[in-house]
């Protein structure tokens, strides 16, 4: 299933690719750049004199309270403003998985307002369970790693050993990576679902996502094992032009396969459905 995903990543990258790698690395550089200016907003608010006669009152609790509701509005502002920026990136790689190309008056419908919050808090939803798991996965190599070095500083171990048991819990923080990773795949869906449907909630596009993906973990994991080969490749061989979209688009088609719920016995004109037919469908439910 892998290797048609890929050949079919490679087709419908033809005379795609440069529009792809635009949106891609656009997106990139923008959710990077705004969500970086968060903290810098803060800390010009707070702390620079540059602002401080704009926020200036008698009140000095005045003055704390209006400069927190400018810091609260504006960083929601520029989140809601990712949002829309990943709404319209995943428009544009779920269009092409079904072979169409992306147009821009129907990205920009993913800028609604309601269909921004939804996403907003679907993707604080998810940060969270991710955070939980990632704390949950690392717990046991943490431990490994600080017994270690603990026994390590109080001379206990040889260095030989030392060598050895850290190539050990090396191992044990790669496996504890990639059960992180599969477990975070079944929550890839589920931005699918709201951007289609502004009306889904989301605790069924959760559960509609641990859903669709339940069977396609393993998949999941040797498509993004097998290409970081071609992340690597970019930096000496292959320009990151064709590599970043191809590698979105990788695990795009992946995502378009579990919600369209196709097998493997899929034949390659039967592949895609249109992704409208999903949308209507999403309303029905």
């Amino acid at each position: 299933m892998n290797s048609r995903i890929r050949i079919e990543s490679k087709y419908l990258l033809s005379g795609n690719n440069v529009k792809l790698f635009f949106v891609s690395f656009l997106s990139l550089v923008l959710r990077w750049c705004a969500f970086l200016s968060i903290p810098l907003l803060i800390y010009f608010t707070f702390f620079s004199d540059t602002l401080k006669s704009f926020f200036e009152t008698e009140n000095e609790y005045l003055t704390l309270f209006l400069k927190l509701l400018f810091c609260t509005v504006t960083s929601i502002i520029l989140l809601l403003f990712i949002c829309g920026i990943k709404n319209c990136e995943n428009y544009a790689l779920f269009a092409s998985s079904n072979g169409k190309k992306p147009k821009l008056r129907k990205a920009i419908k993913y800028f609604k307002p309601k269909t921004l919050f939804k996403a907003l808090l679907l993707y604080i939803k998810i940060f969270s369970l991710k955070a939980f798991w990632i704390a949950y996965y690392s717990f046991p190599a943490g431990i490994c790693f600080a017994e270690l070095l603990y026994m390590y500083n109080k001379s206990t171990l040889s260095y030989s050993v030392f060598i050895v048991l850290c190539f050990s819990s090396s191992l044990l923080f790669s496996l504890c990576l990639f059960m992180y990773k599969a477990t975070v795949f079944r929550y890839s869906a589920a931005p699918y679902y709201i951007l289609f449907n502004s009306k889904t909630k989301i605790t069924f596009a959760i559960n509609k996502s641990l859903e669709v993906t339940d069977s396609y973990i393993q998949n999941a994991v040797l498509l993004k094992t097998s290409l970081i080969g071609w992340i690597i490749s970019c930096i000496t061989v292959l320009p990151i032009f064709y590599v970043l979209p191809y590698y979105k688009l990788c695990n795009t088609l992946l995502l378009y396969n579990c919600i369209t719920r196709k097998s493997e016995t899929t034949t390659e004109n039967n592949y895609a459905i249109n992704y409208l037919k999903l949308e209507k469908n999403q309303e029905s439910i």
